[in-house]
Parts: C-alpha cells; sequence; structure tokens
C-alpha cells in the first residue's frame, strides 16, 4: 500500500513538474508572438495638382512640363501614418540657396524658417496632412542656368517624435542635432523645353515610385542613323507590402505611316546586368512582357538598348521615332508581407498547450482517483 501511495504521490508530482514547464512554455511562445506596439513615426509625401475640374489628382509620373515665367499647379501634401511628430522640410529648386517662397504662391503659415529647413511650429497630429504650397512659378531666366532646360524641384521631409521632444526655434538648428526618425526624398523634374518628347513614360498602379528611369530617355536617339544605338538602365524596387509583378510594354498610338516602317526596323532588347535577356526583337512587335516578381524591399535592375540595324538605309533619317512606354504591377493579394510577425493559421495549437491541457487532465484523474482509493479504505 505504501509503495502504492508513493507511486502515485511520484505520478502527481511528475504531472505537475510537466504542466509547469508546459506552461513556461505555452507562456514565453504567447509573450514572442505577442505584438508589442511602442509606436512609430511615419510620414507620406504626395503631391498633386489641378485639373480641369479644378480637383486635385495626384502627380504620377514626377515629371511637369511648363515653359519659362508661367506658374504651375504643385500641391505638395505631407500626411502623418504614425504618432504625433514635428516636420522639418528642405526645399531644392533651381539651387541649394534659392528662397522657394519667392517662387510658390499659398506657402503655409505653419512653417518658419531657420537655416536650410522649414519648420513646423506646431506637431503634426496622427492623421493629419500638411499642405506646403499650391502652385510654383518657373523663372523666365531659366534656360541661363539651365542649357538642356530641365529643372529639379527636390522636397526633403523629416519627422521626429513629438513625445518627450521640444524644438529650439532660438538656435541654428532647432533639433538640437538630434537625427529625424523618419526622412523622404521626393523629386521633380520640369521641363521647360518647348520640343516635345519622343518617348513617353507612363507610369500604371501607382508605381512611379518603384521605378527609377532617366527623365531623358532616350533623348539622343531622336535623329538616327543605321549602327546607331542607346542603352538605358532602369531600376525596380517594390516599396509595397505585397508581393508584385512588374510588366513592361509598348505602345504606339497616334504615330503615322512613316513612324510604324520605322519603329519596324529598330531593334529592342531588354537584358539584365548577368546578361539575362528577356525580350529581344523589333521594337513595333513588342506588347507586353514581365520584367520581374519582387516582394516587399526587393529590387532588380534591367536594360533597354535600342539599336538601328545598319543596314536600314538612310531613308529614316528625317523621321523621329514616337513611342510610349509603360510600366504597370500586379499585386499578389495572397502574398501579404508582414516582417514583424510569422504567418500562423487562426486555427493552429501550439504543442506546449496541448501537453499542458493533457498533464492537467491527468492530474485531475490522478487526484480522484487517490481521493477514492483513500475514501474506500477507511
Amino acid at each position: 500500500i505504501k509503495k502504492f501511495k508513493f507511486k502515485i504521490y511520484l505520478l502527481e508530482i511528475v504531472l505537475l513538474i510537466i504542466m509547469s514547464i508546459s506552461g513556461i512554455f505555452a507562456l514565453s511562445d504567447e509573450i514572442n508572438n505577442l505584438k508589442i506596439n511602442t509606436g512609430s513615426i511615419d510620414i507620406d509625401v504626395n503631391t498633386y495638382r489641378l485639373n480641369e475640374l479644378n480637383q486635385e489628382v495626384e502627380i504620377e509620373n514626377n515629371d511637369l512640363a511648363v515653359i519659362p515665367g508661367e506658374k504651375i499647379s504643385v500641391i505638395p501634401k505631407i500626411k502623418n501614418t504614425g504618432l504625433d511628430c514635428y516636420i522639418r522640410i528642405k526645399f531644392t529648386y533651381i539651387n541649394e540657396n534659392v528662397d522657394i517662397t519667392q517662387f510658390v504662391t499659398g506657402f503655409s503659415e505653419k512653417l518658419i524658417k531657420n537655416g536650410d529647413y522649414y519648420y513646423s511650429v506646431e506637431p503634426l497630429k496622427e492623421g493629419d496632412t500638411l499642405k506646403l504650397f499650391d502652385e510654383i512659378k518657373i523663372p523666365e531666366y531659366v534656360d541661363k542656368n539651365n542649357s538642356n532646360g530641365k529643372i529639379k524641384l527636390i522636397i526633403t521631409a523629416q519627422a521626429i517624435q513629438e513625445k518627450n521632444f521640444s524644438p529650439d526655434y532660438s538656435l541654428d538648428d532647432p533639433w538640437k542635432g538630434i537625427n529625424p526618425t523618419k526622412s523622404i526624398n521626393n523629386s521633380y523634374n520640369i521641363n521647360t523645353n518647348d520640343e516635345e518628347s519622343n518617348v513617353v513614360v507612363k507610369f500604371e498602379n501607382n508605381i512611379s515610385d518603384d521605378v527609377s528611369i532617366s527623365n531623358t530617355i532616350f533623348d539622343s536617339f531622336k535623329n538616327i542613323l543605321p549602327g546607331d544605338t542607346c542603352t538605358e538602365k532602369i531600376s525596380i524596387k517594390n516599396n509595397n507590402k505585397k508581393i508584385a509583378k512588374y510588366y513592361f510594354r509598348i505602345e504606339k498610338n497616334a504615330i503615322n505611316e512613316d513612324e510604324e516602317k520605322l519603329l519596324k526596323q529598330i531593334n529592342i532588347k531588354i537584358f539584365k546586368e548577368n546578361e539575362e535577356t528577356l525580350y529581344s526583337g523589333k521594337l513595333f512587335d513588342l506588347d507586353s512582357i514581365l520584367l520581374t516578381e519582387l516582394e516587399q524591399n526587393n529590387f532588380d535592375d534591367f536594360y533597354i538598348k535600342l539599336e538601328m540595324p545598319i543596314d536600314s538605309g538612310n531613308e529614316f533619317g528625317s523621321i523621329i521615332p514616337r513611342f510610349t512606354m509603360i510600366f504597370s504591377a500586379e499585386y499578389d493579394e495572397e502574398g501579404v508581407i508582414d516582417a514583424n510577425k510569422n504567418v500562423k493559421t487562426g486555427d493552429s495549437i501550439d504543442c506546449s498547450i496541448l501537453i499542458f491541457i493533457a498533464s492537467t487532465i491527468c492530474l485531475i484523474i490522478v487526484i480522484i482517483f487517490d481521493y477514492n482509493y483513500k475514501k474506500n479504505k477507511k
């Protein structure tokens, strides 16, 4: 009897130990998978313009065209998508030292100049949007500073947490040397040439920020001769949370018969740095091809080479090749990437939890059995 009681007590102790260990593992696993939100500072910079109906529409390809002396609708906005924060903005327009306020209308009264930056006098609350200005004027003398008639407007927006931080605007550096938590740099090409570009680049599905491409792409391919070649580099980075497939196609709308003949002569080759060829053929025959499939923050580089065959003849020398290059994307709705946690199904139950439950049930059964045994002995 004593041996039997000893075995019962030993079994109870073993079950308690198993429960304790499995409980610790279950608890630690839950702690590890618990998403603790410590807060984040995040901003978005988007730029809009007014269309013919006086409605704000987003500028997608970051390219603007206007002649010197005119004003153009450019409405940059900063949206706080994180916790409350202070904002500072740096503008580069024509040159580093120009005062942007003399070229824009509707400049925000919530910004003050200090050194190279314009600082927000009040923190930008979560979900709020700060409009910087309404329109910008292209100086009459721009061609004297830019032989190719192209200038840039660069907006650098930075954010720092509002909590436990107070800027001192009496200092040369109101942020006291503290690095910003978030920094965004947007660049806008302003073309002041009257000459129409022969190659138009368009972006679909809001991927203008994903594709890096020269705003003067294939400009040198206007007056082409047999044997001429031109190669341009294109970089694509997936800035979305979803897996994306990036496509490239050529549109040949509104071209005349001679231009069509020219496009049927020009060879196009699309390849990667490792010389992997994605497409090789006539420019006119290219419809749509898959360039790459990327997960979040992954990137890929490509090269597009145009070539006029040496035996094509000189009759095409006076014809300018006109076409539209279109970049688009498709997103995998099921392939959403979240770097903050591992993917788990909603029905999964951790093994340590099952062990804990099973050992608890066994312990209860043993205790009941022991109780009944002692009761019957009496």
